[in-house]
């Protein structure tokens, strides 16, 4: 199964339920994507995939400075569920490729 696409997706976060797009793209064996959340695009630059799964780390600028993040999920058909990891808590997000 290819995670590839853009997902609307939904981050259950500790400000409440951000929402957001996903957008993952293979090319040559390489997965790489950007996020759009809260009106910011974030590049990513590798997600490692293993069947429906899949993880990947970033930095990224927070209101409270630069932060360390790993993004981790399944996509399974056209819905994607996961979780993000921080320093400030884990946050679980859900959503339907568009």
């Amino acid at each position: 199964m290819s995670i590839d696409g853009t997902y609307h997706v939904i981050i259950n976060s500790s400000m409440g339920n951000v929402e957001g797009q996903m957008t993952y793209e293979t090319q040559a064996g390489v997965t790489t994507g950007r996020a759009m959340i809260m009106g910011n695009e974030i590049t990513i630059p590798f997600v490692q995939v293993t069947d429906d799964h899949f993880i990947y780390p970033l930095k990224v600028k927070t209101p409270l400075g630069r932060m360390n993040i790993i993004v981790t999920g399944t996509v399974t058909g056209d819905r994607i569920t996961g979780k993000i990891n921080s320093s400030l808590g884990n946050f679980p997000f859900q959503g339907e490729r568009m």
